[in-house]
């Protein structure tokens, strides 16, 4: 909704071994502020990741600029340390699947805990939500003609205390 093919995809590291949540995410913020004053305004999403062996804090950023310079980045971001790695996302069709990927690798993680396991510029828009009952289901599964597809993303069924079982199913009706 927010974002498109032209978007950028950067994996932001810092260059301190930064393991605390909370820390990671001051670093992140004053680099946002150094972007908007170098850059103009500009949506972001970032999801929190970390490092395998070390457990480091990294972002995995989804953002609206124009090509700037790996160099040009580094620099804003850790005063040419660090990593940055950016991504073009012309072959992706579903961005959002694309960062629930990485949302989901560590949304278990207990670091997390009692911390937001994104950060996002204010004024994105939000994609609804609708529940459907069974029968609802089973209307939109033949309204759409998604009956023969395969489901891009799943979420395994769990239980929600207001609304019962709840399984997640997404359907790409671009593929």
């Amino acid at each position: 909704m927010n974002f498109n093919v032209d978007s950028r995809f950067v994996t932001l590291v810092p260059p301190e071994n930064i393991i605390d949540v909370k820390e990671a995410n001051k670093y992140f913020k004053k680099f946002i502020r150094k972007m908007r004053i170098k850059y103009g305004g500009f949506d972001y999403l970032a999801v929190i990741e970390f490092q395998k062996k070390s457990g480091r804090v990294h972002y995995h950023v989804l953002w609206n600029l124009d090509y700037i310079k790996q160099k040009k980045i580094l620099k804003i971001w850790g005063d040419g340390k660090g990593s940055v790695f950016i991504k073009r996302i012309y072959n992706v069709d579903n961005l959002g699947a694309y960062l629930l990927k990485y949302m989901g690798k560590g949304v278990s993680d207990s670091r997390l805990f009692g911390n937001k396991a994104y950060l996002c510029s204010k004024g994105l828009k939000r994609a609804s939500v609708e529940n459907l009952s069974e029968d609802e289901y089973m209307e939109f599964l033949k309204k759409y003609n998604v009956e023969n597809l395969k489901p891009s993303y799943i979420v395994k069924p769990y239980d929600s205390e207001n609304y019962g079982l709840i399984t997640e199913v997404e359907y790409n009706l671009k593929r």
